[in-house]
C-alpha cells in the first residue's frame, strides 16, 4: 500500500503539470484556455471532464463516425486543444485523437488520480462507482454545479482510493448509494460525510448546495446508451446542462410521454420547485413525444402532405389537451453525443454578440403560398421597424446557389414554405461551409429531414421546426408571434416558442367560436412546432427604439389596457392579399374583403402573455365589437390573451385607440356588453 500511495502522489504531480491546473474561463468571452477532447465511448472519463471543465472550457466527445460537428468547432476554436484518454483506449481511437488534436494525448489510468489533478482546490467531493451510470450522471451534475470533486471508484479498491486522497484536506464527502460501503473509509479522510441513499436525498442535497432557486429542470434518460438502433448517449451531456443552468437533474426511463410528464411533475412537487423551463436532453428514442391523431384528417379533411396520420407533440406542451403550454421547453438533441457536445461547446464557449449580419428570410420558393408570404413580409417589416437589418428573398428569386451562398452570411435564417435541402448538393455532398446560429424551419416535416442535423454540424445552435405538414397561414403566423416575443419582450427561445404556440391555440379557440371551418389547420400547427436547442438562449437581435410606435398592453388595477397606434407598417400586397398591420399586431388566415375589389385584407389581431394573480384568470371585452379569448396556465400563472376587433361594430373608421379589458375570475363572470333583446 505504501508503494501504491507513492505512485498515486507521483501520478497526481505529473497530471497536475500536464493538465496545468487549468484556469476557469468566462463562457462567451474570447476563446482562451484549452478545449478537451475525450473518447465518447468512455462514459466515466467523459463525465469527469464534463463536470470539471465543461462549464468553463469546451469538452468535446469524440466519435470517429460523427466528425462533422467536431471538425466545425475545431475550425472556429482559437485556444489550445488537448486530448485525454485512458491507457486501455484502442490504438485506433488513440491515433485518431492525436491526429485531430495535432499532438500527444494525456493518458490516464486512474480516475481518482485524475480527479485529484482536475480539482486541486476542492474542499468537498462526491463519491460514487464508475459502473453505476445513473449515479455517475447525478454525481457529475453536483460536481459541475458546486465545484466538488467527482470520485468514481472501481468495483474493488475503493478503500485504497479514498486513503490515497487523505492529504487533500476535504471538508465534506458526499457518498452516493452505490458507494455506501465505503462511507466509513470516507470518514477517515473528511471532517463530514453525507450519505445519499436515494435519488430524492441527492436532489435535496443538490438544491441545498446551490443556494439559489432553480428556474429550470433538466430531464434525461440514462438508458439511451442501450438502444439497439443508433444509441445516442445524449444523457452524457445532461450533467453539463444541469451544472451550467444550476438546475436539478431528473432521470427517467423508457416510458410513454404521459408517464414522463407525471413523474417529472411529481418530482417538481416533491422538492417544492417552481421552474419556468424544462430542458430535455435526449432524442425521440429516449424521450418520446406525444403522438396525436391529425385533427384535420380525423375530421374528414385531406391527408397531410407526406401521408402522415398523426402529429408528434413535444413533451410538456399541454396543447394536445387543448390547454395552453405553461413551461418553456427545449430539447438538446443530436445524431450522437459527439455532435451534441460540439453544439453545446459552441453555445457555451464561442463568443456571441448581437448579430451584426442581416436576418435572412427565404419565403415561398414555389410561389404558391401568397397568404403565407404576405404575413412573412410583414414580419420582416416588423424587424426593420426596431432596427434589425433584414434581407428577404421570395418566390423565384430563391435558388440552391443562393441558399448555399447565404448560409454563411447570416446569424438568423427564417425558411417559410415547402421544405428544401438547405445544405445538400444534388449528389448528396454537403455544400455549406457554415450555418446560422438560429434557424426557423417553417415548412412541412422539417424535423423529419436531414437538414437540422447537417445545420448543427455546420454551426447551428437552435432550430424551430415542425413534425407534420403545415399550412402556410398558421405557419407564418407562428413565426410572426415568435419574433414578436424576441423583439419586444426580450424573451428567450423557449418562451418565444411557447408564446407563439399559445397564440395559435388561442386563435384556434377564436376560429371555433366564430364557426370557421379551417380551425383544425391552425390547431395542427400549434401542436406540431417545437424547439431543438437550449430554451434559455437569447439570440440578442440588437433592437433599437421602434421607428413606428407599436401596439402595447399594460396592466393596472382596472385590467389590461391595449393601446393601438393608428399608423401601420408598410403596406404589403402579394397576389390578392394585402396587409398593413399596426406594429406588434398578429396576423393569420382571418381575412376581410376590400369593398369593390378582389383583394382580401389580412385581419389584425392583438395578443399578449401576462403574469396575473390566481383569482383573475379571464379577460372581458371592453365594449361591443371585441372577440376575446383568454387562456390561463396555472403552473406559471400566465394569462394568454387574444383580442379581435370589429371596427365597423365600434363605428370607427379604422384601427387605433386605447381600450381597457377588465379582468375576471372566469369568463362567465364578465358583464354582458349588449342589452337583453326586447320582446
Amino acid at each position: 500500500m505504501i508503494g501504491r500511495r507513492r505512485a498515486h502522489r507521483s501520478a497526481i504531480a505529473v497530471l497536475g503539470l500536464v493538465l496545468g491546473y487549468l484556469p476557469v474561463a468566462d463562457a462567451g468571452a474570447a476563446p482562451s484556455g484549452t478545449a478537451h477532447v475525450v473518447p465518447a465511448e468512455d462514459t466515466a472519463l467523459a463525465l469527469l471532464l464534463l463536470a470539471a471543465r465543461g462549464s468553463s472550457e469546451p469538452v468535446l466527445l469524440f466519435d470517429p463516425s460523427d466528425r462533422g460537428g467536431f471538425d466545425r468547432f475545431r475550425s472556429e476554436w482559437r485556444g489550445a486543444t488537448r486530448c485525454i484518454h485512458r491507457a486501455g483506449t484502442s490504438a485506433g481511437i488513440a491515433a485518431l485523437l492525436r491526429e485531430v488534436t495535432g499532438g500527444a494525448c494525456v493518458v490516464v489510468d486512474d480516475l481518482v488520480v485524475l480527479a485529484r489533478a482536475l480539482w486541486p482546490d476542492a474542499t468537498s467531493a462526491i463519491v460514487t462507482t464508475e459502473a453505476n451510470y445513473k449515479w455517475m450522471l447525478r454525481s457529475a451534475a453536483l460536481a459541475g454545479a458546486t465545484g466538488s470533486a467527482l470520485l468514481p471508484l472501481g468495483e474493488a479498491g475503493g478503500r485504497d482510493d479514498l486513503t490515497m486522497i487523505g492529504g487533500w484536506r476535504l471538508g465534506a464527502i458526499y457518498v452516493t448509494r452505490p458507494a455506501l460501503e465505503w462511507a466509513e473509509a470516507a470518514r477517515a479522510v473528511a471532517s463530514a460525510v453525507v450519505e445519499l441513499p436515494s435519488a430524492d436525498a441527492f436532489t435535496t442535497t443538490y438544491l441545498r448546495a446551490l443556494k439559489s432557486r432553480p428556474t429550470a429542470v433538466v430531464i434525461t434518460n440514462p438508458l439511451d446508451r442501450r438502444s439497439l438502433f443508433s444509441p445516442s448517449s445524449l444523457s452524457l451531456l445532461a450533467p453539463l446542462v444541469s451544472a451550467v443552468h444550476r438546475a436539478p437533474l431528473f432521470l427517467v426511463e423508457d416510458a410513454p410521454p404521459e408517464n414522463i410528464e407525471q413523474a417529472t411533475l411529481a418530482f417538481i412537487e416533491r422538492h417544492a420547485l417552481s421552474p419556468s423551463h424544462v430542458i430535455l436532453v435526449g432524442d425521440e428514442l429516449a424521450l418520446r413525444s406525444h403522438r396525436v391523431a391529425d385533427p384535420v384528417l380525423a375530421a374528414g379533411g385531406p391527408e397531410a402532405r407526406g401521408g402522415g396520420t398523426d402529429v408528434r407533440v413535444e413533451l410538456f406542451s399541454d396543447i394536445d389537451r387543448d390547454e395552453p403550454q405553461a413551461l418553456a421547453v427545449g430539447r438538446i438533441v443530436g445524431e450522437g453525443a459527439g455532435q451534441a457536445s460540439a453544439t453545446l461547446a459552441r453555445q457555451y464557449h464561442l463568443p456571441r454578440g448581437a448579430p451584426a449580419r442581416p436576418v435572412l428570410f427565404f419565403t415561398n420558393a414555389d410561389g404558391i403560398f401568397p397568404l403565407g408570404e404576405t404575413i412573412s413580409r410583414t414580419t420582416a417589416a416588423e424587424l426593420r421597424n426596431v432596427g434589425v437589418a433584414v434581407k428577404g428573398y421570395y418566390g423565384e428569386k430563391i435558388s440552391h446557389a443562393l441558399i448555399q451562398r447565404s448560409l454563411t452570411a447570416t446569424d438568423v435564417l427564417v425558411w417559410e414554405g415547402h421544405a428544401r435541402d438547405l445544405t445538400l448538393e444534388e449528389q448528396g455532398g454537403i455544400a455549406a461551409k457554415g450555418a446560422p446560429a438560429l434557424v426557423v424551419l417553417q415548412g412541412c416535416y422539417t424535423f423529419d429531414r436531414s437538414d437540422p442535423f447537417i445545420l448543427m454540424d455546420k454551426g447551428t445552435i437552435a432550430i424551430v421546426g415542425t413534425s407534420t405538414a403545415i399550412y402556410s397561414a398558421p405557419g407564418s403566423a407562428l413565426a410572426r408571434a415568435f419574433f414578436d416575443a424576441l423583439l419586444y419582450e426580450n424573451a428567450d427561445l423557449g418562451t418565444a416558442t411557447r408564446n407563439a404556440r399559445n397564440f395559435l391555440l388561442a386563435l384556434t379557440h377564436l376560429q371555433r367560436a366564430r364557426k370557421h371551418a379551417d380551425w383544425r389547420k391552425t390547431y395542427r400547427a400549434a401542436l406540431a412546432f417545437a424547439l431543438w436547442g437550449d430554451p434559455t438562449l437569447r439570440p440578442g437581435l440588437g433592437t433599437v427604439e421602434p421607428k413606428l410606435a407599436p401596439m402595447t398592453w399594460a396592466r393596472d388595477e382596472n385590467g389590461l389596457t391595449l393601446a393601438i397606434p393608428a399608423r401601420g407598417l408598410e403596406r404589403v400586397v402579394v397576389g390578392p392579399y394585402v396587409a398593413e398591420p399596426p406594429p406588434r399586431s398578429m396576423l393569420s388566415g382571418l381575412l376581410l374583403r376590400e369593398a369593390g375589389t378582389e383583394r382580401r385584407r389580412v385581419k389584425e389581431l392583438f395578443f399578449t402573455a401576462q403574469q396575473v394573480d390566481d383569482d383573475l384568470r379571464a379577460v372581458c371585452a371592453p365594449r361591443p365589437g371585441w372577440d376575446v379569448v383568454s387562456l390561463f396556465a396555472p403552473r406559471t400563472r400566465t394569462l394568454f390573451v387574444l383580442a379581435r376587433p370589429d371596427w365597423k361594430v365600434m363605428e370607427q373608421p379604422g384601427p387605433g385607440g386605447t381600450f381597457t379589458f377588465p379582468l375576471a375570475r372566469e369568463a362567465g363572470d364578465c358583464p354582458p356588453l349588449l342589452p337583453e333583446p326586447t320582446t
